[in-house]
């Protein structure tokens, strides 16, 4: 069996439906990239990217905009608050405190139904 290599660059044809050319961040356009070879290399893998399914966590809020001017057809949803992870939490202090804040919440009212 033979190996295949998939190498995925910026040509003129891609940087425009990317809309590189508009300014952005060099990381928001990295992503942006990687992102499009996944949707077109993935599935040779079995590996089928579902963007509904993709979160993109901005630390730097500045690059809100560009992010998503760059991704704004792919159906990623983008946030520079924080958003749930596999049954946990990331992003910005002030997220996580509100996200624990509510399971709490939850959990003192399930106790005080449960105690009736």
């Amino acid at each position: 069996m033979t190996a295949r290599y998939y190498f995925c660059s910026v040509t003129d044809a891609v940087a425009p439906l990317l809309n590189l050319t508009n300014g952005g961040s060099d990381a928001i356009n990295k992503v942006a990239v990687a992102h499009l070879c996944l949707q077109a290399n993935g599935p040779d893998f079995r590996y089928c990217p579902k963007p509904a399914k993709t979160i993109l966590l901005i630390k730097d809020s500045s690059l809100m905009q560009s992010a998503q001017k760059i991704l704004k057809n792919d159906g990623i949803k983008i946030t520079d608050q924080g958003e749930r992870l596999l049954g946990s939490v990331i992003g910005t202090e002030s997220f996580r405190e509100q996200y624990i804040k509510n399971k709490v919440q939850g959990w003192v009212k399930d106790l005080q139904s449960l105690s009736k």
